[in-house]
């Protein structure tokens, strides 16, 4: 989202400085022409978002969060030192540190990408909608569901759902499937969330083998490391031993294109274990495949049920294998929901409008100042 949020600022108006952790995200961001540096210490989150909370208590926790409180001095700093006229912080996990941006006189807008986690009690996440809601100039929403329930009183709210630059490059699934090395007449199944234990990776294992269709291939592309409890990823690599014997599962590992994915694809799954915003379902919805997702309310404003895909109980793997295969047996009917899909990714994903509206919100932030 980063990458496409730079791409899409008027570079007449606007010089990025990206600080962000080394690695090869930061050769993705370059490509964009904005200037990005590696952070002189690591950039700590909250680790309380809906599939990313950690216990109050929890060593991690507690790590991350005070880390992140004792570096607001060096990152008031930084934003001083690159002579910055707004911080954009690109998570909620990031939402406090618009204490350094305050600090340094500059006027701080976050990016809401992720669903509030409940929490036991609920005292961290009313913390946090407060810092939204008195700390930032602007916030951010990429879904009605999130602005509604953060209740936001920041002096700017705005809701702009996320895009893709997937647009047009519906290649044909012959030619998609050639290059990944998949035979014609498979049944691809893809899902993007890796082996991450939040991303529903057992939920899904658990639906394929259940799936009796012997040319039905899980396509996975995502990381390949995660840190599950140990029973947990016991039993993952032994469902995927069981599938790579029979040939229906493929790891591909981090992929920089995924347009291929989406092409070679007969439908998407999406189906996370905890309420969670989706960047498959629009990447899909771009490509023209339908979907599979875990009916969570935060991903109906993106999803109706038989219309554009298929929503199926939260972990319930009969559920999401009855999905799939009624798909799978139906192309037709996938067919008409990937056209509905693809219908629905212009009118709401529309990268030239949507950035458009980024621009002209970060105008309205400046102006408020």
């Amino acid at each position: 989202m980063l990458e496409n949020l730079l791409r899409a600022l008027d570079r007449t108006r606007w010089q990025p400085v990206v600080i962000c952790p080394p690695g090869p995200g930061a050769a993705l961001l370059r490509d964009t022409g904005a200037e990005v540096h590696a952070a002189e210490r690591p950039v700590h989150m909250i680790p309380h978002v809906s599939g990313f909370s950690r216990r109050a208590w929890s060593p991690t926790f507690l790590r991350e969060s005070f880390a992140q409180w004792k570096d607001r001095a060096h990152w008031a700093r930084v934003i001083r030192a690159h002579d910055a006229a707004l911080v954009h912080l690109c998570s909620l996990t990031l939402a406090p540190m618009a204490a350094s941006a305050w600090q340094a006189g500059v006027p701080a807008v976050c990016l809401v990408q992720e669903t509030f986690a409940p929490g036991l009690v609920g005292v961290r996440t009313r913390w946090l909608k407060r810092v939204l809601s008195a700390q930032m100039a602007g916030v951010w929403f990429i879904s009605e569901f999130d602005r509604d329930a953060a209740r936001c009183a920041a002096p700017i709210v705005e809701v702009i759902p996320n895009w893709t630059r997937l647009e047009g490059r519906c290649a044909a699934r012959g030619a998609a499937r050639i290059a990944l090395g998949i035979a014609p007449d498979a049944e691809v199944v893809l899902f993007m969330g890796g082996l991450l234990r939040q991303k529903g990776t057992l939920g899904l294992l658990r639906a394929m083998a259940r799936l009796a269709r012997p040319k039905c291939l899980l396509l996975v592309a995502g990381e390949r490391v995660d840190a599950a409890p140990l029973a947990e990823r016991a039993e993952v690599k032994l469902r995927l031993a069981r599938l790579h014997a029979t040939g229906r599962v493929r790891l591909l590992g981090e992929v920089r294109d995924v347009a291929p994915c989406y092409a070679a694809a007969d439908l998407v799954v999406f189906a996370p274990r905890a309420p969670h915003q989706g960047r498959p379902i629009l990447e899909a919805a771009a490509m023209g495949r339908p979907v599979v997702v875990a009916a969570f309310d935060c991903v109906r404003e993106f999803v109706t049920h038989g219309d554009n895909g298929l929503l199926v109980r939260p972990n319930d793997p009969c559920a999401l294998a009855d999905a799939i295969g009624r798909l799978l047996d139906r192309p037709d009917a996938a067919r008409r929901m990937g056209a509905a899909n693809r219908a629905r990714a212009r009118e709401k994903h529309d990268a030239a409008r949507n950035g458009a509206r980024v621009n002209a919100f970060y105008e309205r932030v400046l102006a408020g100042r």
